[in-house]
């Protein structure tokens, strides 16, 4: 144990944290657990000093098949959360009463897309799309939308979206299947589809095995000339601020830096990069990047 871990243990068993394993104890039975802003960051402080000191945190994820089936098994392993009910939750996204931002977030995107000049009917896919929400706005837009997703209950939730599509004679712009992120150039070979105009990712690449490996295969499933666009993915420091939800999920929540991002970009052959929102992000603010091949 270095002396930095040995410092972690001793603040982490100090009585400033004497309430913290308590609220932890609850937090593993209850993801919905009541907590105040400044309970989750004493919270999170206390699971990171604790974790530090074993050497867990930050996380790593040696296995890419345990990391998979983490991310499918999402809405059925959260601690006191009822599955079905997550996922009745999922399908009414973004229309969530009282919680209009998601709204707000299409719209940004849709925003982005005119700024790349990316409109219909031009062919657009997402990746880890989840139940395949935006997508399904986007192919109402006249879209050729591809939502593609790591589970099977988020296929079959876009399946029910293709459906309420062909009651409006729309069921033609949308399509869905399963695929890691890090091989949609291979999955988009194995559908039988050709190369796309543009691919975006929204709040889901963070949840990506490796980044990096993901944005190679976006690059060889676009066109010339199109467009990958990150939207709303998380800075450096989510990696702190959102522990404790990776813990009780199991799942990544990791920060990403800005200038790693543009420079794989860059190396990968993208030939123009576009910071679309946040220029001065303190390491905190979300990305919203366009990348042109």
């Amino acid at each position: 144990m270095s002396f930095l871990q040995y410092l972690s243990e001793v603040f982490a068993k100090s009585p400033f944290y004497a309430k913290a394993e308590r609220l932890w104890q609850e937090n593993q039975e209850n993801y919905w657990l009541p907590l105040s802003k400044l309970e989750k960051v004493y919270l999170g402080s206390y699971i990171i000093l604790k974790d530090y000191a074993k050497g867990d945190f930050p996380p790593t994820f040696a296995d890419q098949a345990l990391a998979y089936e983490a991310e499918e098994s999402f809405f059925f392993s959260l601690p006191g959360v009822n599955p079905k009910q997550a996922l009745e939750s999922d399908m009414r996204k973004p229309f969530w009463f009282q919680n209009e931002r998601y709204i707000r977030y299409f719209l940004e995107l849709s925003y982005s897309l005119k700024v790349c000049n990316i409109k219909p009917p031009q062919t657009i896919l997402e990746l880890g799309a989840g139940s395949g929400w935006m997508s399904e706005f986007l192919a109402s837009m006249g879209f050729k939308a591809i939502a593609t997703t790591i589970g099977q209950s988020s296929v079959d939730q876009i399946q029910q979206r293709i459906k309420s599509l062909q009651a409006k004679g729309l069921g033609n712009n949308l399509k869905g299947f399963r695929s890691p992120m890090e091989s949609i150039d291979i999955s988009l070979q194995r559908e039988g589809d050709p190369l796309v105009d543009a691919i975006f990712v929204f709040e889901a690449l963070h949840h990506a095995y490796d980044w990096r490996k993901t944005f190679s295969a976006v690059y060889n499933s676009l066109k010339s000339g199109g467009w990958f666009l990150i939207c709303r993915e998380p800075n450096v420091l989510h990696t702190f601020i959102s522990y404790r939800v990776a813990r009780l999920s199991n799942t990544h929540e990791i920060g990403m830096s800005r200038a790693e991002i543009l420079g794989t970009l860059r190396d990968l052959g993208f030939q123009k990069q576009i910071v679309l929102k946040n220029h001065v992000h303190f390491l905190i603010k979300p990305h919203w990047i366009a990348a042109q091949k």
